[in-house]
């Protein structure tokens, strides 16, 4: 997961649909999130992708092939998430083009790079290599989303996101991330939303998004719920970005 200073902390706007309590709930200010020299990290990587794009590539591309080595020998996919504490539809589109260079280069490269020590060797069966984000971009579906790359929609408390919640789910186009007041383990597993220009009320089941962040394996027909416990400051909130369940 990559993680950069959200919203305009950095002095640019990174999240360009952040809603209010977004930003006040944002997850960037929880765990390590807290300490200065974390901060600092961030705020270095998102200037850094902003202002020596290519430089930022180079370094993500080096990381992701010593991942994809490793994914080989514990025999499970890779999982890239660009966008953990940004919302920018360019690096999505720049990781995912790194993949697939990377997808090509090791078959058909005989000088693919090798790690050191115990990955020296990787096993030779490839292992799939996913990209997804969580976004609050108004029709998502119209982003190019290749094979390699899974969107899911997060709600918020403004009624704009809300319309947008409601054609999504109504429609069976995309799943949709929301976060409820209740601890980890307690999700309810079906909600009920009402549409906030119609009144229409539809319900939805919701699945546990607590258990894995492997958000390319959801159910997709029908469409759904993934549920989220409120989680760091979001924990004080009862209504608005986090939903009575």
């Amino acid at each position: 997961i990559i993680y950069m200073l959200s919203g305009n902390a950095s002095g640019r706007n990174i999240c360009p649909w952040l809603t209010p309590e977004c930003a006040l709930y944002c997850l960037v200010n929880a765990g390590m999130g807290v300490f200065k020299k974390t901060r600092l990290a961030r705020l270095w990587r998102t200037l850094q992708y902003l202002d020596n794009r290519q430089e930022f590539l180079i370094q993500a591309k080096s990381e992701l092939i010593k991942f994809e080595l490793i994914s080989r020998y514990v025999g499970k996919p890779l999982a890239i998430r660009p966008n953990g504490t940004s919302d920018m539809p360019s690096l999505a589109k720049d990781i995912v083009k790194l993949v697939r260079e990377i997808k090509h280069e090791r078959v058909n490269d005989p000088n693919y790079p090798k790690l050191r020590g115990k990955y020296a060797n990787p096993p030779a069966k490839l292992q799939p290599i996913m990209v997804y984000d969580y976004t609050k971009q108004p029709q998502p579906e119209k982003r190019e989303i290749p094979d390699e790359y899974y969107l899911i929609f997060s709600a918020a408390e403004t009624e704009d996101n809300m319309q947008e919640v409601c054609r999504l789910l109504w429609g069976g186009i995309l799943n949709v991330a929301m976060v409820f007041n209740v601890a980890k383990g307690n999700l309810p597993t079906h909600h009920t939303l009402t549409h906030p220009i119609t009144g229409e009320q539809k319900t939805f089941q919701v699945i546990n998004g607590d258990k894995s962040d492997n958000r390319w394996l959801d159910k997709r027909r029908p469409v759904c719920i993934v549920g989220l416990s409120a989680k760091g400051p979001a924990k004080k909130a009862k209504e608005g970005f986090v939903v009575a369940a």
